[in-house]
C-alpha cells in the first residue's frame, strides 16, 4: 500500500542521521519509509573514512580515494552526494589530485562564477 500524503520522512539534521535514518531516495519520492541497504551503509562509512584520512594526511592518492568512495557511495543514495555538495566541490576534489590543485580549484571557482553566478 502507499502512504497518505502527510506522512513525511524525518529530516536529516546530523550526518549520523544518513547512517539510521529510515528515508533514503526512494521513501523520500514516494513518502513511504525505507531502510538503507547494508552496502549503502558500508560504502557512507569508507566515504567518510577516506575523507577524514585525506585531510589528516593530504596526498593524492588519498584524495584521489576519497573521490572513487564518493562515487560509490553516490550510487546507492544521491543524498550522500548532495550532502557533500558533490556539484561544487566534487569539482574540487578532483583538482586536488593533481599536483598544481590550486590553479585547478581557481579556475573551477571562477567558472562556477561566470557561468552559475556568485
Amino acid at each position: 500500500g502507499v502512504a497518505p500524503l502527510d506522512v513525511v520522512p524525518p529530516p536529516i539534521n546530523r550526518w549520523t542521521d544518513v547512517l539510521a535514518c529510515p528515508c533514503g531516495l526512494v521513501g523520500c519520492l514516494q513518502r513511504t519509509p525505507c531502510k538503507r541497504s547494508i552496502l549503502a551503509v558500508l560504502a557512507f562509512a569508507a566515504y567518510f573514512v577516506a575523507l577524514v584520512r585525506a585531510m589528516v594526511d593530504p596526498s593524492e592518492a588519498r584524495v584521489a580515494i576519497a573521490v572513487a568512495a564518493l562515487g560509490v557511495a553516490s550510487l546507492f543514495d544521491t543524498i550522500i552526494f548532495f550532502a557533500s555538495r558533490g556539484e561544487h566541490y566534487g569539482y574540487h576534489l578532483i583538482c586536488l589530485m593533481f599536483p598544481d590543485w590550486i590553479a585547478g580549484c581557481q579556475w573551477v571557482q571562477l567558472m562556477m562564477y561566470i557561468f552559475v553566478g556568485g
